[in-house]
């Protein structure tokens, strides 16, 4: 019984000196998602900086809609990811580092040689941003163009990110300078990305004319409406 404890001991000290070194460190919370004024949808999202990027989106109103995504990426490459449409598959995508499959629901859609990193982006799962400005920040250019996969597309496309200055913005008594970001989907959508201490916490996606907040702060809506207005 003794040795048997040792072991775990020493499998759970290890275990926790691993995750410490890598510096992991799980954020979760909750997004407002707003078209217009109309609040449409929440997110409640957990992320693992640079591992994992999990979506659980729930529309409000009459239309019950529930999106549950998770993406998961080892060594700066996509490993796999996960979306269900009201618990039935929707997409699905693999590497096994010879081969990007693609697959809508049960069917393949799309099967490429792997010959760099894979990155991923559903512009409908607000989390995966983070890891696309994550990149763009270890990259140390002034404007930085992926080629991405976009499930949507069924096809890799490009993205171009770049910073755009910064805003003040207000939680409570509190004001904080976060880094605007820019990121140009193809020629289908911009997304404009709020970005404090590598979370994001506010977003406006200028095709749709959604905005997507950071539901702690209720005053974050209003406050990304007159930047962006000032903007145009």
């Amino acid at each position: 019984m003794k040795t048997f404890t040792y072991f775990l001991v020493i499998v759970v000290f290890l275990t926790l000196t691993s995750a410490i070194s890598r510096g992991q460190e799980t954020i979760e919370g909750i997004y407002a998602i707003f078209s217009g004024d109309q609040k449409i949808e929440t997110d409640e999202y957990e992320v693992v900086q640079g591992e994992s990027y999990s979506d659980d989106i729930r529309s409000v109103g009459a239309k019950e809609e529930r999106r549950v995504a998770k993406i998961i990426y080892q060594n700066s490459s996509l490993e796999s990811y996960e979306q269900t449409l009201n618990g039935f598959p929707s997409w699905r995508a693999s590497n096994d580092n010879k081969f990007f499959k693609l697959y809508e629901k049960e069917a393949m859609v799309g099967m490429f040689p792997v010959e760099e990193a894979i990155y991923f982006l559903d512009p409908n799962m607000y989390t995966q941003y983070w890891f696309l400005i994550q990149v763009y920040e270890q990259q140390k250019k002034e404007k930085l163009r992926l080629n991405v996969a976009v499930p949507q597309m069924q096809d890799f496309i490009y993205v171009d990110i770049e910073r755009h200055g910064s805003d003040e913005i207000k939680s409570g008594e509190k004001a904080v300078n976060a880094t605007h970001y820019r990121i140009g989907i193809g020629k289908k959508e911009v997304a404009n990305c709020w970005v404090e201490n590598g979370k994001i916490i506010g977003m406006y996606l200028a095709t749709k004319n959604v905005y997507v907040t950071d539901a702690s702060n209720d005053k974050l809506l209003e406050q990304l409406k007159r930047i962006v207005n000032r903007a145009m």
